[in-house]
């Protein structure tokens, strides 16, 4: 079982009309020996020490970034990467990142395992275009391709 590392009264984002964005479902969480719950977006804090939809909006190189990747926002890249995800890598502070693969880019959501009202989740930390995944990096899980 994953351990819970904060509990918090949290603002989450509605998306295409449901707090949950995305899922880390009951094979990847086997497989990666973690718990299989949905991910969501909290509103957050701005800034470099913030997290959630806020944390990434107001930092402007990254949101021109995202932006040159052709996403509306911010919202949209979270939503593309939560719903799209192809690995989990693990992370810092038990962490973990979920990477979309795109062509030259992993574009990557740092997700948290959390509880909001009393439903454990996984919640988006930050999120960014990033390298693909690199040798050195621990993958969790992956998902098969098909074809």
């Amino acid at each position: 079982m994953t351990k819970i590392v904060a509990i918090k009264k949290e603002v989450m984002i509605v998306v295409v009309g449901s707090v949950d964005i995305g899922v880390i479902d009951a094979e990847a969480a086997a497989a990666a020996k973690i718990t299989a719950a949905a991910i969501r977006l909290p509103e957050g804090v701005p800034g470099p020490n913030g997290y959630g939809l806020l944390h990434v909006e107001s930092n402007e190189r990254r949101m021109k970034a995202i932006r040159g990747l052709q996403f509306a926002g911010a919202e949209a890249f979270i939503h593309d990467i939560a719903q799209n995800w192809v690995a989990i890598v693990a992370g810092e502070n038990g962490r973990l990142v979920l990477v979309r693969e795109i062509p030259g880019y992993g574009l990557r959501a740092v997700v948290g395992f959390t509880e909001h009202n009393g439903v454990p989740c996984w919640s988006v930390v930050t999120a960014l275009p990033a390298r693909r995944i690199g040798p050195n990096e621990t993958v969790l899980f992956r998902k098969k391709t098909v074809g």
